[in-house]
């Protein structure tokens, strides 16, 4: 026997009135009317699977079957609407009737739910599914879960309607919401303790106080777990000399930074990889210069779910100051002291060059990535290069539109599907200066709002909900 648990309107026309509540305890399903009236339903062993739905409006413009996969619709409140962007962080899970356009339906949206989904491509048990290139259908990942995927298989098909098991997408809320920058200098000398935090809602960035390193250092590493903590890594109090080992951790929940014993580097460095080297598992230290001004290749990996640090697979070429873009499944990584770009496969800790990806230049590249694509950017005195590098081909191309004031070796906050921002500057005093990137037109503006409260570069920078 299975139960459909739902929220049942007595007039659906009027959705936030008349309203009666099912919902699970321990022992049962329960109704509880306006006057909190509570009537058990069923016992819960008679439950068998248990399918949890919710009304929403279907603003999509056009009709949804079962199993269409939809996402969250941010323009109008209780709606949903439809994505091509695969891996798209934003979906809430799939239509559980047929529902016409501008019509209130079902949908499953809530982890655990057994569920129909449309899929494109072919699906096999156990295969984990994220939102594909075709609108309303799921395509597998594998059967190793990857960001953005948010139900796995129970039966196998190809281009058909399968049965599923939602899982909660545990960046929905979290994306696009915090970027944080930590440390660096605004003298390329003398290390900084003080934090920044950038507010995406609002696009503003303010001192955080809370955040701010135990000691001052610049040429530090970021790395971030994309839903509980970002990293600090190495670095140095000053130009000169002293690069450290340390390592720390900056929660989301409190935003207070401390230092972490079992998070120190294996080899003492600065200037390694400054940020984006991430997937939702692991993130890496990549290169760096230790303490005789020798540049390395050495990698240091970063297990998130026990905080602490191992060597991993090294660079194919020494490398400071570099910079990575991810999209939790690869990494390529480039900038800084060089041109050439490495591949690093996150499933198997290996890295190669892949010369498909290589820059134009070598340099203080600002990088944004997004679930399909990275981009690439530097402005210098009489240089300016904007490039993109597709995750699933990793070949280097250019991006008409560039920067359009000087910026190098800046903070880097991207937010999901929409847009990003490079923050602070080394190129022009004061150092603070802000430039927006829009994804859907690939351009770069200026953005006074979002400039720095003081001027910073060299800085270790990591985003909540994102790489």
């Amino acid at each position: 026997m299975a139960f459909q648990l739902m929220e049942i309107n007595e007039t659906p026309d009027a959705p936030l009135s008349g309203r009666r509540q099912l919902y699970a305890k321990s022992d049962g399903i329960y109704e509880q009317d306006s006057g909190n009236v509570a009537v058990k339903l069923a016992n819960v062993s008679e439950l068998g699977n248990v399918t949890l739905t919710q009304r929403l409006y279907n603003f999509t413009g056009g009709t949804l079957n079962v199993g269409d996969v939809v996402i969250m619709d941010t323009s109008i409140m209780d709606t949903v609407a439809t994505t091509t962007a695969p891996k798209d962080l934003r979906v809430l899970g799939t239509a559980a009737e047929t529902i016409g356009n501008m019509a209130y339906g079902l949908f499953n949206v809530v982890s655990g739910s057994i569920a129909y989904i449309t899929i494109a491509g072919t699906v096999a048990v156990g295969d984990w599914l994220s939102a594909s290139s075709t609108v309303k259908k799921a395509f597998s990942v594998g059967p190793v879960r990857e960001r953005g995927a948010f139900a796995v298989a129970l039966s196998s098909g190809t281009n058909t309607t399968i049965r599923c098991m939602l899982y909660t997408n545990p960046e929905l809320t979290s994306t696009g919401t915090y970027s944080y920058l930590i440390g660096g200098t605004a003298d390329s000398i003398n290390g900084n303790v003080n934090a920044y935090k950038f507010t995406h809602a609002s696009a503003t960035v303010a001192y955080l106080a809370s955040a701010n390193l135990p000691a001052a250092l610049l040429s530090n590493s970021g790395i971030g777990n994309t839903t509980l903590a970002g990293y600090s890594s190495g670095g140095s109090p000053n130009t000169y000399g002293n690069s450290v080992v340390s390592g720390y951790k900056m929660p989301y929940s409190t935003e207070t930074t401390s230092v972490n014993g079992s998070l120190a580097l294996g080899t003492a460095r600065f200037a390694a990889s400054r940020c984006g080297a991430n997937s939702s598992t692991k993130g890496y230290v990549i290169g760096g210069n230790n303490i005789a001004n020798t540049t390395l290749t050495t990698t240091d990996k970063c297990t998130f779910s026990t905080d602490t640090m191992s060597v991993s697979t090294a660079a194919s070429r020494t490398i400071y100051y570099g910079i990575a873009i991810s999209d939790g499944t690869v990494a390529f990584e480039s900038g800084g002291t060089r041109y050439t770009t490495d591949k690093r496969t996150f499933s198997t800790d290996t890295c190669a060059a892949n010369v498909d990806s290589n820059l134009p230049i070598g340099g203080g590249w600002g990088a944004l990535s997004f679930s399909t694509t990275g981009y690439l950017a530097i402005k210098l005195s009489g240089t300016s290069y904007s490039v993109k590098i597709p995750f699933a081909t990793g070949v280097q191309a250019n991006n008409a539109n560039v920067l359009t004031q000087l910026q190098s070796y800046c903070a880097m906050f991207p937010i999901n599907a929409t847009n990003g921002w490079f923050i602070g500057d080394m190129s022009t005093s004061p150092f603070t200066q802000s430039s927006k990137f829009t994804l859907s037109t690939e351009t770069y503006t200026i953005d006074n709002g979002a400039a720095m409260p003081a001027g910073r570069y060299y800085g270790a920078s990591f985003t909540k909900g994102a790489y």
